[in-house]
């Protein structure tokens, strides 16, 4: 699909999930190159024109710390 089909489907109401920039298993990341892929995915998503509001976490994982984050990136969503 091109970026105007997906932003064509966010304007009907779909919505647009983060998800990283590179699908690594979060908790094997350190917390500031956890951070890093959360918020650079995020970032980028934006910049494309994405209302991000929500985080899927590639391959399932997460921790304690991971959910801190995640939530941390929620919070500043509008």
């Amino acid at each position: 699909m091109s970026l105007a089909q997906f932003l064509q489907l966010q304007s009907e109401g779909w919505k647009m999930a983060s998800h990283t920039v590179n699908h690594l298993n979060l908790p094997t990341l350190t917390l500031e190159e956890a951070d890093f892929v959360l918020s650079e995915s995020r970032r980028k998503l934006i910049e494309l024109g994405f209302k991000v509001d929500n985080f899927v976490h590639p391959n399932g994982g997460y921790n304690n710390d991971i959910i801190k984050l995640t939530k941390n990136y929620r919070l500043l969503m509008e």
